[in-house]
């Protein structure tokens, strides 16, 4: 393990604090008996989709993952920071998840920068100076853009929500609105060891990626920083449920009908040798709604970021009852019409979302040096 992330890891002493607000408590790291306080902050948090409560226990365990607690006088958690140790870039943290009780918004705690958490982190570490920090582009966050006040923008896509309803099977269909083309462009599932020997023999995949994002990209149920490195994008096969890609593939003759239809995708070869056109990864998790997948694509193409999205439904469909609500969370880049995907999907899963703070479109994902947080 690197100097840099032992020094992350140290354990936290328990200070006293007032913070920049009137709330009297101590800092400390998360312990596993505080499962049940952070469901009680957690219940309604992302309207009822989060993925805190489901992976707290195992964000205790992975060395990647820091949470710090804020713990008030009468023993209740007030707030609570997840940091994301990038130990590939030792001056960076990744804020995760920042959550607050509900009864304590509007005293600071939700901005960075005035929680304690936070300066007990930067005291701790003090070679972390800068932070990676992805949001919901709300206009407050866009006049922040406009004005120059957000650090460094590695990356802005948008985003469709849908909340399923029980028997949710009619999603089988195969025809989810994307149409044929002459060549074919089909996703084709890639397992973690194909994964590894594809990124071990070529940087094709770290090239594709880099049109997209700069420096990191977001991947898995837990929207995941992956760093855009040969190395680093090997973590994204392990952290992903389901992840395809799709290249450019040759018709063949069905000597039955005569037509003309793609060859099996496992007659393709990950030699670098056929363009790629495409490329999504996808996590599941159970939440308070019911299960919440969440599928990210790479790539230009609507037909293509259609196709995708069933390869991956199809994979969870298989082993979710269908008297389980889904949320599907789809996350594209800003090249294909957030307008047009919409109305596509809109005779197979319904309207998209927009109560419960869901009316942006985009998120954003940004790097910033902890002097300079949102204020």
């Amino acid at each position: 393990m690197a100097t840099e992330e032992l020094e992350t890891r140290r354990p936290t002493e328990e200070k006293e604090s007032t913070g920049r607000h009137m709330t009297k408590g101590k800092v400390r790291r998360a312990r596993v008996d505080d499962l049940e306080a952070i469901i009680d902050i957690n219940d309604n948090v992302y309207d009822g989709i989060d993925y805190m409560p489901a992976k707290f226990e195992q964000f205790l365990t992975d060395e990647r993952f820091a949470i710090y607690v804020f713990e008030m006088e009468n023993g209740k958690l007030a707030s609570l920071i997840n940091f994301e140790i990038h130990s590939e870039v030792g001056d960076l943290v990744g804020i995760s998840s920042l959550r607050v009780r509900p009864s304590l918004q509007g005293q600071g705690f939700g901005r960075p920068e005035a929680n304690p958490v936070t300066d007990q982190f930067r005291r701790e570490n003090p070679k972390i100076t800068r932070y990676l920090l992805q949001t919901l582009l709300t206009p407050k966050i866009q006049a922040k853009l406009d004005q120059g006040k957000i650090g460094r923008v590695l990356y802005r896509w948008n985003f469709l929500l849908y909340k399923l309803p029980e028997n949710h099977r009619f999603l089988r269909n195969p025809d989810i609105g994307a149409n044929p083309t002459t060549a074919e462009r089909r996703p084709v599932r890639l397992s973690p060891t194909q994964g590894t020997e594809w990124l071990d023999r070529s940087d094709q995949l770290t090239t594709f990626l880099s049109q997209f994002a700069d420096e990191f990209i977001v991947a898995g149920d837990k929207f995941a920083a992956v760093q855009l490195s040969r190395t680093q994008l090997k973590r994204l096969f392990t952290i992903s449920t389901h992840v395809f890609a799709s290249f450019e593939c040759p018709l063949e003759s069905n000597p039955t009908t005569g037509a003309n239809v793609p060859l099996a995708g496992d007659e393709i070869a990950l030699d670098g040798r056929r363009e790629i056109f495409g490329f999504s990864c996808s996590g599941g998790h159970p939440c308070k709604y019911g299960m919440r997948i969440n599928v990210h694509y790479f790539g230009n193409d609507e037909d293509d970021l259609l196709r995708h999205v069933l390869s991956h439904w199809l994979k969870f469909a298989d082993v979710i009852a269908s008297d389980v609500r889904v949320a599907l969370w789809l996350n594209f880049p800003l090249a294909i019409a957030h307008g047009s995907v919409e109305n596509r999907l809109r005779s197979k899963v319904g309207e998209r979302c927009q109560d419960g703070g869901w009316s942006a479109e985009q998120f954003v994902q940004y790097i910033s040096d902890f002097g300079t947080l949102i204020a």
